[in-house]
């Protein structure tokens, strides 16, 4: 086993321990999922997430896609992609050819740095080195990717957040 691939389960059960296993309460309603602007992205948000915990989520292979994808990060409520967060994380460890790289994500992640708890964060971080390491890898083959500063900035975001709390 390489050190990345330790490296990857050690992050999946860091994530595992760390992000809450149910939503919030919100009393008989629970949580609200969805804004209801984008009808096709509602259908495919419910399919995917609809009475179902993050950690069950991981499981259908359009999580990534549709926890990174633009229509559905307009669609998604900001608790529900707090929540669901976790099931993208590990989503992206698990299948990585899931993943379309770009940042939009990590937009969505800084809009919510505040709500993060300091594990939170610490997972976060290490998630971001992760995939700056594994794309470090890569770019010893083909050339820096324009994606790794991307990572870059983001875990810097990080770090300087968690240096706040």
């Amino acid at each position: 086993m390489t050190d990345l691939e330790i490296q990857r389960k050690e992050l999946i059960e860091h994530i595992r321990r760390v992000f809450p296993k149910k939503p919030r309460g919100k009393g008989k309603k629970g949580l609200k999922l969805v804004r209801g602007n984008h009808p096709v992205e509602s259908v495919r948000l419910r399919e995917t997430f609809e009475g179902k915990s993050w950690e069950e989520a991981v499981s259908n292979p359009s999580v990534v896609y549709n926890l990174s994808d633009v229509d559905h990060l307009w669609e998604i409520t900001d608790e529900a992609y707090r929540y669901y967060l976790p099931a993208f994380l590990v989503g992206t460890l698990l299948y990585p050819d899931h993943w379309v790289f770009y940042s939009l994500p990590f937009e969505k992640m800084s809009q919510m740095l505040s709500q993060f708890s300091a594990d939170q964060l610490d997972v976060l971080i290490a998630f971001f080195d992760f995939h700056a390491r594994e794309l470090a890898k890569e770019t010893l083959v083909f050339g820096k990717d324009p994606f790794l500063e991307a990572i870059e900035d983001m875990q810097l975001r990080l770090m300087l957040r968690r240096d706040e709390l």
